[in-house]
């Protein structure tokens, strides 16, 4: 009877340890929220276009964590759809160069344009910091 009320208690504790509840409460390398990255894509949306715009959607399409020179990153592959208004969307600066590690496609009949590719995010302290990528030659 004891052995049988133990194995009960142990099976209950597991069930517990391991139920998303217990994973809810996170210490190190958690990923972060669609509503982060969002963010994250909007502050270099803010640095790239110089057209008035706004972000109709935003969608994570996958995900993959690890670990560089002892500090956690995630990358999150995305999908954004932004709205402008004009003409044409004018960037900044030339060949929107903030824009160089994603796929940019205008739309320019519905004056949309759709931007997908990894998004790359580094933990710093317990906030998501969107890495700052240089662009590369053009």
């Amino acid at each position: 009877m004891r052995a049988a009320t133990r194995a009960i208690m142990v099976a209950g504790f597991l069930a517990l340890a391991l139920s998303p509840a217990a994973r809810a409460a996170c210490t190190e390398n958690c990923e972060p929220s669609v509503a982060v990255a969002r963010t994250a894509m909007q502050q270099i949306f803010r640095q790239t276009f110089l057209s008035p715009y706004t972000l109709v959607s935003f969608e994570k399409l996958d995900g993959r964590s690890g670990e560089r020179a002892g500090r956690p990153f995630y990358e999150m592959r995305i999908r954004a759809v932004v709205s402008y208004e004009g003409v044409r969307l004018r960037c900044r600066r030339s060949s929107c160069p903030e824009l160089h590690h994603y796929l940019l496609e205008v739309d320019a009949p519905s004056k949309k344009a759709t931007v997908a590719g990894w998004l790359f995010l580094e933990r710093q302290g317990d906030r998501w910091q969107p890495v700052p990528l240089t662009p590369g030659p053009r």
